[in-house]
């Protein structure tokens, strides 16, 4: 399973540690995956391959949604030190 990450940060650009972090499948109303973020607002979840997601972050009392319709193709990853990913 490809591994979902991000990070979690307020309005003053800090990181969010204990966000609830809920995933959705486009058009579902229950969450398929939940997990919280770390101290460094850092958060994972493996899901499956070949599906949309909406990802929605809560805490004190605040709610946002992470939405794309972007689909890309890649040809190869290429790390922060220059090298191909495997």
């Amino acid at each position: 399973m490809p591994i979902l990450r991000d990070f979690v940060y307020g309005d003053d650009g800090l990181p969010i540690q204990g966000a609830l972090v809920e995933v959705f499948e486009v058009g579902g109303t229950v969450p398929i995956a939940t997990t919280l973020s770390a101290a460094d607002g850092s958060w994972q979840l493996d899901l499956p391959a070949g599906a949309a997601y909406r990802i929605k972050y809560t805490w004190g009392g605040q709610s946002r949604w992470l939405e794309s319709d972007v689909a890309l193709q890649v040809e190869a990853l290429v790390g922060l030190d220059g090298m191909t990913a495997p």
